[in-house]
């Protein structure tokens, strides 16, 4: 089983608007769009750089345009959460994001999601507005958050000279 249908299979179990593996296939088609994989042994990979051999725990998908990233999908196998595999895949986009310079990221979420509002909140990220009546199935409230990116200390040294 390739990587593309693990992910497709943890959509399944996670989201009842499950991307298809077309759908994912379709997604890492652009080179804007990332992917970032967390494996049983707590081994964090980005971009299809996979040996294979990996049981996928969790993944992250994003998309960085001009020094805006929004995190798309985040996902943890429910048979593998509560491991710290979410801050794992938390800690290596936001350090992917540093590498990338983006400027900022935003995303959405579910106003009743508490556990993904608790961890985007300890990865630093703030409410900044509410889409009202933005999810179907059941109907409810968008949350948006936000968070600057630091620039990594390359980027800052230039500029202190």
């Amino acid at each position: 089983m390739g990587i593309i249908s693990e992910i497709a299979g943890i959509e399944e179990k996670c989201f009842w608007d499950a991307w298809s593996e077309k759908s994912l296939e379709e997604t890492f088609k652009h080179d804007y769009n990332h992917v970032i994989a967390v494996f049983e042994d707590g081994t964090t990979l980005d971009d299809f750089v996979f040996l294979g051999n990996e049981k996928l725990a969790g993944y992250l998908i994003y998309s960085e345009v001009a020094g805006e990233a929004e995190l798309l999908r985040i996902a943890v196998d429910e048979e593998m959460r509560r491991k710290g595999f979410g801050g794992k895949l938390m800690e290596r986009f936001i350090s992917e994001l540093e590498f990338m310079n983006a400027e900022k990221v935003t995303l959405e979420v579910r106003n009743s999601n508490s556990a993904a509002i608790g961890l985007y909140t300890v990865y630093g990220f703030d409410q900044i507005a509410v889409r009202k009546d933005y999810y179907i199935n059941p109907d409810e409230d968008a949350v948006i958050m936000q968070r600057p990116i630091a620039k990594n200390d390359d980027e800052i040294g230039r500029f202190s000279e």
